[in-house]
């Protein structure tokens, strides 16, 4: 059984918009661009093209770690390490990303700043 192009790009799609609505709850719960709203698994990608690109908002996958015990105690020596992301709505200890929140920071934010991920 071969996929289509048109099944994979709307895969592709559900994915990248679970990420955008889950780190920016704003944004999920908005009546036109949100989970529920009138653009339904594109107004995150509008959102993102009107208005996240221009706030500095990521458009990118969420990693979601299969260990989740493992990621918890990786999450934890971020925070402990980048107390300005541990405070995070998004990335921190009750960001909306919970302790995928560090690696996604690390991932789009910290790598680039020179912050070091646990065990590096």
């Amino acid at each position: 059984h071969i996929l289509s192009a048109q099944h994979v790009d709307q895969e592709q799609e559900r994915v990248l918009a679970a990420a955008y609505w889950r780190r920016y709850p704003d944004v999920r719960t908005d009546p036109f661009y949100g989970e529920s709203g009138r653009l339904g698994v594109f107004g995150a990608r509008e959102h993102f093209r009107q208005h996240g690109r221009y706030e500095g908002r990521i458009y990118a996958p969420l990693f979601v770690a299969a260990n989740r015990a493992a990621e918890a105690a990786l999450a934890d020596t971020y925070w402990q390490r980048y107390p300005e992301v541990a405070r995070s709505p998004i990335w921190g200890r009750d960001g909306s990303l919970g302790i995928d929140g560090p690696r996604d920071h690390f991932r789009y934010i910290g790598q680039r700043e020179g912050y070091r991920w646990p065990g590096n």
